[in-house]
Protein backbone atom coordinates (compact mmCIF):
# COMPACT_ATOMS: atom_id res chain seq x y z
CA UNK A 1 0.00 0.00 0.00
CA UNK A 2 1.60 3.64 -0.83
CA UNK A 3 2.70 5.63 1.76
CA UNK A 4 0.19 8.99 2.02
CA UNK A 5 1.84 12.18 0.44
CA UNK A 6 2.66 15.23 2.49
CA UNK A 7 0.14 16.87 0.06
CA UNK A 8 -2.69 14.10 1.07
CA UNK A 9 -1.49 14.65 4.97
CA UNK A 10 -2.12 18.48 4.36
CA UNK A 11 -5.03 18.01 3.02
CA UNK A 12 -6.77 15.65 5.79
CA UNK A 13 -5.43 17.84 8.41
CA UNK A 14 -7.15 20.61 6.58
CA UNK A 15 -10.50 18.84 6.26
CA UNK A 16 -10.10 17.96 10.07
CA UNK A 17 -9.50 21.38 10.99
CA UNK A 18 -12.63 22.47 9.16
CA UNK A 19 -14.90 19.93 10.79
CA UNK A 20 -13.73 20.39 14.37
CA UNK A 21 -15.14 24.42 13.42
CA UNK A 22 -18.19 23.62 11.62
CA UNK A 23 -18.54 21.24 14.87
CA UNK A 24 -17.25 23.93 17.36
CA UNK A 25 -19.78 26.82 15.77
CA UNK A 26 -22.55 24.55 15.68
CA UNK A 27 -21.78 23.86 19.11
CA UNK A 28 -21.69 27.16 20.24
CA UNK A 29 -25.01 28.18 17.59
CA UNK A 30 -26.60 25.23 20.51
CA UNK A 31 -25.82 26.75 23.51
CA UNK A 32 -26.67 29.94 22.25
CA UNK A 33 -30.31 28.35 21.58
CA UNK A 34 -30.59 27.24 24.73
CA UNK A 35 -29.62 30.23 26.63
CA UNK A 36 -31.65 31.75 24.73
CA UNK A 37 -34.66 29.50 25.54
CA UNK A 38 -33.74 29.80 29.19
CA UNK A 39 -33.79 33.36 29.63
CA UNK A 40 -37.40 33.86 27.84
CA UNK A 41 -38.61 30.94 30.40
CA UNK A 42 -37.01 32.99 32.93
CA UNK A 43 -38.62 36.28 32.16
CA UNK A 44 -41.75 34.54 31.67
CA UNK A 45 -41.50 33.20 35.04
CA UNK A 46 -40.54 36.73 36.78
CA UNK A 47 -43.51 38.12 34.91
CA UNK A 48 -45.58 35.26 35.84
CA UNK A 49 -44.56 34.80 39.26
CA UNK A 50 -48.38 33.65 40.46
CA UNK A 51 -47.31 30.26 39.29
CA UNK A 52 -45.12 29.01 42.09
CA UNK A 53 -48.68 30.29 44.16
CA UNK A 54 -50.89 28.59 41.44
CA UNK A 55 -48.26 25.21 41.93
CA UNK A 56 -48.29 25.06 45.80
CA UNK A 57 -52.21 25.50 46.10
CA UNK A 58 -52.37 22.57 43.43
CA UNK A 59 -49.43 20.71 45.81
CA UNK A 60 -51.58 21.62 49.01
CA UNK A 61 -54.89 20.70 47.65
CA UNK A 62 -53.84 17.23 45.99
CA UNK A 63 -52.07 15.91 49.64
CA UNK A 64 -55.45 16.92 51.78
CA UNK A 65 -57.76 16.16 49.51
CA UNK A 66 -58.28 12.67 47.76
CA UNK A 67 -60.33 13.90 44.60
CA UNK A 68 -58.31 17.20 43.56
CA UNK A 69 -56.34 15.51 40.73
CA UNK A 70 -59.30 13.33 39.36
CA UNK A 71 -59.79 13.97 35.73
CA UNK A 72 -63.12 14.45 36.30
CA UNK A 73 -62.72 17.51 39.13
CA UNK A 74 -59.92 18.61 36.99
CA UNK A 75 -62.45 19.35 34.06
CA UNK A 76 -65.11 20.29 35.73
CA UNK A 77 -62.70 23.37 37.32
CA UNK A 78 -61.62 24.22 34.27
CA UNK A 79 -64.80 24.76 32.95
CA UNK A 80 -65.95 26.73 35.28
CA UNK A 81 -62.82 28.64 35.84
CA UNK A 82 -63.30 29.36 32.20
CA UNK A 83 -66.91 31.52 32.28
CA UNK A 84 -64.69 33.64 35.11
CA UNK A 85 -61.52 33.60 33.41
CA UNK A 86 -63.40 35.07 30.14
CA UNK A 87 -64.80 37.94 32.48
CA UNK A 88 -61.59 38.80 34.13
CA UNK A 89 -60.53 39.70 30.68
CA UNK A 90 -63.12 42.24 30.16
CA UNK A 91 -62.10 43.32 33.83
CA UNK A 92 -58.77 43.50 32.57
CA UNK A 93 -59.24 45.83 30.00
CA UNK A 94 -60.81 48.10 32.11
CA UNK A 95 -58.36 48.46 35.20
CA UNK A 96 -55.67 49.09 32.86
CA UNK A 97 -57.60 51.89 31.29
CA UNK A 98 -58.09 53.21 35.11
CA UNK A 99 -61.78 52.47 35.40
CA UNK A 100 -63.64 49.55 37.10
CA UNK A 101 -66.50 47.60 36.36
CA UNK A 102 -68.42 45.83 39.26
CA UNK A 103 -71.61 44.89 37.37
CA UNK A 104 -70.46 41.42 35.46
CA UNK A 105 -71.86 39.51 37.33
CA UNK A 106 -75.50 40.90 37.06
CA UNK A 107 -75.16 41.11 33.19
CA UNK A 108 -74.26 37.69 33.37
CA UNK A 109 -77.31 36.80 35.09
CA UNK A 110 -79.46 39.48 32.51
CA UNK A 111 -77.73 37.74 29.24
CA UNK A 112 -78.61 34.17 30.62
CA UNK A 113 -82.15 35.18 31.21
CA UNK A 114 -82.38 37.41 28.17
CA UNK A 115 -80.84 34.48 25.79
CA UNK A 116 -82.70 32.21 27.33
CA UNK A 117 -85.75 33.78 26.96
CA UNK A 118 -85.67 34.56 23.09
CA UNK A 119 -85.70 31.38 22.18
CA UNK A 120 -87.88 29.68 24.57
CA UNK A 121 -90.66 32.46 24.23
CA UNK A 122 -89.69 34.09 21.04
CA UNK A 123 -88.71 30.70 18.92
CA UNK A 124 -85.45 32.99 18.31
CA UNK A 125 -82.51 30.90 15.93
CA UNK A 126 -79.80 30.17 18.82
CA UNK A 127 -77.23 32.23 16.17
CA UNK A 128 -79.27 35.69 16.01
CA UNK A 129 -80.22 34.80 20.21
CA UNK A 130 -76.41 34.88 20.97
CA UNK A 131 -75.25 38.10 18.63
CA UNK A 132 -78.64 39.98 20.38
CA UNK A 133 -77.10 39.00 23.79
CA UNK A 134 -73.73 40.09 22.83
CA UNK A 135 -75.32 43.42 21.81
CA UNK A 136 -77.01 43.90 24.93
CA UNK A 137 -73.95 43.43 26.78
CA UNK A 138 -72.14 45.73 24.24
CA UNK A 139 -75.19 48.41 25.12
CA UNK A 140 -74.15 48.33 28.81
CA UNK A 141 -70.85 48.68 28.69
CA UNK A 142 -71.64 51.65 26.49
CA UNK A 143 -74.13 52.83 28.92
CA UNK A 144 -71.55 52.61 31.61
CA UNK A 145 -68.59 53.84 29.79
CA UNK A 146 -70.73 56.91 29.15
CA UNK A 147 -71.47 57.42 32.68
CA UNK A 148 -68.26 57.47 34.14
CA UNK A 149 -66.90 59.67 31.26
CA UNK A 150 -69.36 62.45 30.13
CA UNK A 151 -71.06 62.61 33.30
CA UNK A 152 -68.06 62.02 35.53
CA UNK A 153 -69.66 59.54 37.62
CA UNK A 154 -67.09 57.49 39.76
CA UNK A 155 -66.96 54.23 38.19
CA UNK A 156 -67.57 52.37 41.56
CA UNK A 157 -70.64 54.31 41.58
CA UNK A 158 -72.14 54.12 37.78
CA UNK A 159 -71.16 50.31 37.53
CA UNK A 160 -73.08 49.49 41.21
CA UNK A 161 -75.86 51.85 39.84
CA UNK A 162 -76.03 49.31 36.73
CA UNK A 163 -75.39 46.31 39.07
CA UNK A 164 -78.49 46.92 40.32
CA UNK A 165 -80.91 47.61 37.07
CA UNK A 166 -79.69 44.50 35.86
CA UNK A 167 -80.78 42.36 38.70
CA UNK A 168 -84.45 44.29 38.97
CA UNK A 169 -84.51 43.79 35.59
CA UNK A 170 -83.75 39.66 36.28
CA UNK A 171 -86.37 39.09 38.39
CA UNK A 172 -88.87 41.41 37.09
CA UNK A 173 -89.03 39.78 33.60
CA UNK A 174 -88.78 35.86 34.99
CA UNK A 175 -90.35 36.26 38.10
CA UNK A 176 -87.33 34.89 39.82
CA UNK A 177 -87.80 31.37 38.05
CA UNK A 178 -85.52 29.79 35.75
CA UNK A 179 -86.00 29.43 32.08
CA UNK A 180 -86.07 26.17 31.11
CA UNK A 181 -86.32 24.45 27.64
CA UNK A 182 -83.79 25.73 25.65
CA UNK A 183 -83.20 24.00 22.46
CA UNK A 184 -80.57 21.27 22.22
CA UNK A 185 -78.41 22.87 19.70
CA UNK A 186 -76.82 25.97 21.98
CA UNK A 187 -76.33 23.25 24.82
CA UNK A 188 -72.86 22.08 23.42
CA UNK A 189 -71.37 25.41 24.38
CA UNK A 190 -71.34 24.86 27.94
CA UNK A 191 -71.16 20.96 27.98
CA UNK A 192 -69.53 19.32 24.88
CA UNK A 193 -66.15 18.94 23.91
CA UNK A 194 -64.45 20.13 21.12
CA UNK A 195 -63.24 17.15 18.65
CA UNK A 196 -64.77 15.18 21.29
CA UNK A 197 -61.47 15.26 23.83
CA UNK A 198 -63.12 15.18 27.32
CA UNK A 199 -60.03 17.12 28.68
CA UNK A 200 -61.05 20.06 26.12
CA UNK A 201 -64.44 21.33 26.89
CA UNK A 202 -65.87 23.77 24.75
CA UNK A 203 -65.96 26.41 27.56
CA UNK A 204 -62.13 26.37 28.28
CA UNK A 205 -61.33 26.20 24.34
CA UNK A 206 -63.54 29.68 23.60
CA UNK A 207 -61.83 30.87 26.68
CA UNK A 208 -58.29 30.45 25.19
CA UNK A 209 -58.83 32.17 21.87
CA UNK A 210 -60.33 34.63 23.93
CA UNK A 211 -57.53 35.06 26.07
CA UNK A 212 -55.06 35.49 22.59
CA UNK A 213 -57.19 37.45 21.19
CA UNK A 214 -56.94 39.89 24.65
CA UNK A 215 -53.27 39.33 24.25
CA UNK A 216 -52.24 40.46 21.07
CA UNK A 217 -54.72 43.72 21.17
CA UNK A 218 -53.39 44.79 24.43
CA UNK A 219 -50.22 44.22 23.02
CA UNK A 220 -49.56 44.60 19.45
CA UNK A 221 -52.39 47.22 18.54
CA UNK A 222 -52.77 51.32 19.07
CA UNK A 223 -55.93 50.55 21.39
CA UNK A 224 -53.48 48.53 23.62
CA UNK A 225 -51.10 50.68 23.71
CA UNK A 226 -53.85 54.06 24.70
CA UNK A 227 -55.44 51.82 27.53
CA UNK A 228 -51.96 51.69 29.18
CA UNK A 229 -51.74 55.56 28.45
CA UNK A 230 -54.61 56.24 29.58
CA UNK A 231 -54.65 54.38 32.64
CA UNK A 232 -50.91 55.03 32.97
CA UNK A 233 -51.08 59.09 33.33
CA UNK A 234 -54.60 60.35 32.14
CA UNK A 235 -52.84 63.58 31.36
CA UNK A 236 -50.26 63.23 29.79
CA UNK A 237 -52.12 60.33 27.29
CA UNK A 238 -54.01 63.39 26.65
CA UNK A 239 -51.63 65.86 26.33
CA UNK A 240 -50.45 63.50 23.54
CA UNK A 241 -53.53 63.41 21.59
CA UNK A 242 -54.99 60.22 23.13
CA UNK A 243 -59.00 60.50 22.78
CA UNK A 244 -58.81 58.94 26.46
CA UNK A 245 -62.46 58.76 27.02
CA UNK A 246 -63.19 57.34 24.35
CA UNK A 247 -60.73 54.48 25.27
CA UNK A 248 -62.31 53.95 28.42
CA UNK A 249 -65.86 53.85 27.32
CA UNK A 250 -64.45 51.40 24.36
CA UNK A 251 -63.12 49.09 27.88
CA UNK A 252 -66.32 48.85 29.44
CA UNK A 253 -68.06 47.68 26.00
CA UNK A 254 -65.42 45.31 26.02
CA UNK A 255 -66.15 44.25 29.26
CA UNK A 256 -69.39 43.70 29.30
CA UNK A 257 -69.72 41.87 25.59
CA UNK A 258 -67.34 39.61 27.64
CA UNK A 259 -69.67 38.79 30.62
CA UNK A 260 -72.78 38.76 27.94
CA UNK A 261 -70.41 35.89 26.00
CA UNK A 262 -70.25 33.99 29.60
CA UNK A 263 -73.80 34.20 30.16
CA UNK A 264 -74.54 32.65 27.02
CA UNK A 265 -71.81 30.13 27.49
CA UNK A 266 -73.41 29.33 31.33
CA UNK A 267 -76.80 29.17 30.09
CA UNK A 268 -76.23 26.24 27.73
CA UNK A 269 -74.23 24.31 30.33
CA UNK A 270 -76.99 24.54 33.26
CA UNK A 271 -79.47 23.89 29.68
CA UNK A 272 -81.97 26.96 31.43
CA UNK A 273 -81.61 30.73 32.08
CA UNK A 274 -80.93 31.05 35.65
CA UNK A 275 -81.73 34.33 37.85
CA UNK A 276 -78.73 33.26 40.13
CA UNK A 277 -76.04 32.96 37.11
CA UNK A 278 -72.81 34.87 37.62
CA UNK A 279 -73.65 35.16 41.35
CA UNK A 280 -70.36 36.61 42.75
CA UNK A 281 -68.45 36.09 39.48
CA UNK A 282 -67.82 39.75 39.09
CA UNK A 283 -65.95 39.51 42.39
CA UNK A 284 -63.87 36.49 41.58
CA UNK A 285 -62.39 38.28 38.44
CA UNK A 286 -61.83 41.06 40.16
CA UNK A 287 -60.10 39.15 42.56
CA UNK A 288 -58.20 37.10 40.11
CA UNK A 289 -57.29 40.17 38.21
CA UNK A 290 -55.56 41.93 41.17
CA UNK A 291 -54.06 38.99 42.40
CA UNK A 292 -52.29 38.21 38.22
CA UNK A 293 -50.55 41.42 38.66
CA UNK A 294 -53.09 44.20 37.30
CA UNK A 295 -53.29 47.34 39.03
CA UNK A 296 -55.92 48.72 40.71
CA UNK A 297 -54.87 52.01 39.66
CA UNK A 298 -54.54 51.33 36.07
CA UNK A 299 -51.76 51.23 33.31
CA UNK A 300 -50.06 47.90 33.94
CA UNK A 301 -50.42 44.16 33.72
CA UNK A 302 -51.08 41.61 31.40
CA UNK A 303 -54.03 39.46 30.03
CA UNK A 304 -52.14 36.03 30.92
CA UNK A 305 -51.88 37.33 34.42
CA UNK A 306 -55.40 38.20 34.68
CA UNK A 307 -56.38 34.65 33.58
CA UNK A 308 -53.31 32.23 35.58
CA UNK A 309 -55.14 35.10 38.86
CA UNK A 310 -58.26 33.76 37.95
CA UNK A 311 -57.24 30.50 37.86
CA UNK A 312 -55.60 30.22 41.45
CA UNK A 313 -58.77 31.99 42.59
CA UNK A 314 -60.83 29.15 41.12
CA UNK A 315 -58.54 26.76 42.69
CA UNK A 316 -59.52 28.02 45.81
CA UNK A 317 -63.03 28.02 45.81
CA UNK A 318 -62.78 24.11 44.44
CA UNK A 319 -60.39 23.50 47.46
CA UNK A 320 -62.55 24.75 49.75
CA UNK A 321 -65.53 23.17 48.39
CA UNK A 322 -63.85 19.78 48.65
CA UNK A 323 -62.75 20.04 51.75
CA UNK A 324 -66.10 20.92 52.95
CA UNK A 325 -65.53 24.23 54.34
CA UNK A 326 -68.86 26.79 54.76
CA UNK A 327 -70.00 28.77 52.06
CA UNK A 328 -69.73 31.76 54.43
CA UNK A 329 -65.95 31.04 55.42
CA UNK A 330 -65.52 30.69 52.09
CA UNK A 331 -66.73 34.76 51.54
CA UNK A 332 -64.52 35.90 54.65
CA UNK A 333 -61.54 34.15 52.68
CA UNK A 334 -62.46 36.01 49.32
CA UNK A 335 -62.16 39.24 51.04
CA UNK A 336 -59.27 39.11 52.92
CA UNK A 337 -57.53 37.77 49.57
CA UNK A 338 -59.02 41.06 47.74
CA UNK A 339 -57.44 43.13 50.28
CA UNK A 340 -54.25 41.51 50.46
CA UNK A 341 -53.76 41.55 47.36
CA UNK A 342 -55.16 45.52 46.65
CA UNK A 343 -52.38 46.39 49.87
CA UNK A 344 -49.94 44.65 47.92
CA UNK A 345 -50.38 46.76 44.18
CA UNK A 346 -50.81 49.91 45.90
CA UNK A 347 -47.27 49.15 48.04
CA UNK A 348 -45.85 48.25 44.93
CA UNK A 349 -47.04 51.63 43.46
CA UNK A 350 -45.85 53.47 45.93
CA UNK A 351 -42.16 51.87 46.09
CA UNK A 352 -42.35 52.54 42.42
CA UNK A 353 -43.03 56.15 42.77
CA UNK A 354 -40.55 56.73 45.44
CA UNK A 355 -38.13 54.98 43.62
Amino acid sequence: MAEPTDTNRNEQNRDDAQRAKRTALSDRASWRIVQGVGLRIKRFLDRYSIIYAILVVGLVLTLTTGNFLTTNNLVNVLRQISMVSIISVGVFFTLVAGSLDISTGAVVALISVTFSSLMVFYNMSPILAIILSIFLGMFIGLINGLLITRLGIPALIATLAMQYVCIGVVYLSSGGYPISGIPESVVFLGRGHVFDLYWLPWPVFIMVVIVLIAHFISQKTRFGRHIYAVGGNPEAAYLSGIKHKRTVVYAHVICSALAALAGVIVTARLNSGQVKAGEGWDFEAIIGTIIGGVSIVGGRGYVFGAMLGTFLVGLLVNGMTLNNVDSNVQKIVKGVVLLFAIAFDILNVRRRNKS
